[in-house]
């Protein structure tokens, strides 16, 4: 199996949206902290009169990362012309759109540290990186986010980066336990329909059917409380493992 079944598969496993729909909710986050900065700054504007234009520096470099974000990301989810996207101002090949959104995330890690932005580029560089097929590079980007930043919104995303970068190296059974430590870690990640997944068909790959029953068993518990048609699809898989039985 090996290479071969995960580059097949990563492909159908990592949706074109998943990254985009965490960077929604991390633009939020993003906005919250920029009201933060500016609310502290303001109630220590006695302290000095450098004070101010400290508020309005930090804001206005939260801003312009905040943006360049935004950017980053419209490229990393536009369809290029390989995925069914126009031709016209856009892409002609995944390879270079992903490059592109890699080359525009690091920018902003690098040039903008400091900023939650820059946080969420980190993310955003290795997950392109992981499309470009270089999971060698974006696995340790990955580990390291969602070590360091553990309370952060894209660390389960992270997580899961770094599980799929397992996937792809052939190691099924260490991307299994991966996804699976990932669900155990953050109990309300709203990716965590992904990591069961991810959990259940690692563990069926590499032939643990009982940990691939479990992690089945937890994302159809989750009725109600995750997408739909992820809760479906694992009851469907969870019959079929159990040999048609209800």
């Amino acid at each position: 199996m090996g290479r071969h079944y995960s580059n097949h598969r990563i492909k159908q496993a990592i949706k074109r949206n998943e990254f985009a729909e965490a960077m929604e909710a991390t633009t939020a986050y993003v906005r919250g902290h920029l009201e933060q900065v500016i609310v502290a700054g303001a109630l220590l504007v006695l302290a000095g009169a450098l004070v101010p234009y400290w508020v309005h520096s930090r804001a206005e470099r939260e801003v312009k990362a905040g943006n360049l974000l935004a950017d980053a990301e419209h490229v990393y989810t536009t369809p290029a012309a390989d995925e069914g996207g126009s031709a016209y101002g856009g892409y002609a090949t995944s390879q270079e759109k992903y490059s592109q959104a890699s080359s525009r995330f690091r920018e902003i890690s690098s040039g903008y540290g400091g900023t939650q932005a820059a946080l969420a580029a980190l993310v955003g560089a290795a997950q392109a990186d992981l499309r470009l097929g270089k999971a060698d590079q974006a696995a340790p980007e990955f580990k390291s986010f969602a070590t360091a930043h553990a309370s952060h919104p894209l660390a389960p995303v992270a997580a899961a980066g770094a599980a799929y970068c397992l996937e792809a190296q052939g190691k099924l059974a260490e991307a299994a336990a991966a996804f699976s430590s990932a669900a155990a870690q953050w109990p309300d990640a709203a990716n965590l329909g992904d990591l069961l997944l991810g959990a259940a068909r690692d563990f069926g790959a590499a032939g643990d059917k009982a940990h691939q029953a479990e992690a089945l068993s937890k994302l159809a518990a989750l009725s109600g409380h995750a997408p739909k048609e992820q809760v479906e699809r694992a009851e469907a898989e969870l019959k079929l493992l159990k040999g048609g039985k209800g």
